[in-house]
């Protein structure tokens, strides 16, 4: 083999495990992997940093990366995590799911999102992705996976 043909062959293996995780956790699996960077690091979600996904629950951090991976249009995280005061300063309700969890962790994130082509593209990719909580509010998009809350939720706010 020659030495050009090194990174070809490992960016065709790397397309072709993303697309087999892909197919496995759209029909249900929920399986998460991680990408070797060629620099020694593993990068552990495909579309978010380590910063972006610090205090939020990994099974939320998975879903979103496969709710991104459908959409096919960026994420902004806006919020995950909050403290009780800045729960009541957002307007939040007391048993938020982005309060922090047993773990310490938020089980909830908003998504900016300021146009009805993405908000659309963004709440199938969610449903696809397994979220069975959204809110869909003007500037972002609310999903968490809290079990203590309903399930099968699809709401629409106004407030700003």
């Amino acid at each position: 083999m020659r030495r050009w043909e090194v990174p070809y062959l490992l960016r065709s293996v790397k397309l072709f495990l993303r697309s087999l995780f892909d197919k496995l956790g759209r029909i249900g699996f929920g399986w998460t992997w991680t990408l070797p960077t060629f620099g020694g690091k593993v990068k552990k979600w495909t579309y978010f940093t380590d910063d972006e996904s610090k205090e939020i629950e990994p099974e939320l951090m998975a879903k979103l990366d496969m709710a991104r991976s459908y959409a096919k249009i960026p994420f902004v995280i806006t919020c995950g995590l909050r403290t009780p005061e800045q729960n009541l300063a957002a307007g939040g309700v007391t048993d938020s799911a982005h309060l922090p969890n047993a773990h310490g962790l938020s089980e909830a994130v908003d998504i900016f999102c300021s146009d009805s082509v993405d908000r659309w593209k963004m709440v199938f990719a969610f449903k696809d992705a397994g979220f069975k909580r959204i809110v869909i509010e003007q500037k972002h998009i609310h999903v968490d996976i809290s079990q203590t809350l309903p399930q099968e939720v699809l709401a629409v706010l106004d407030k700003p």
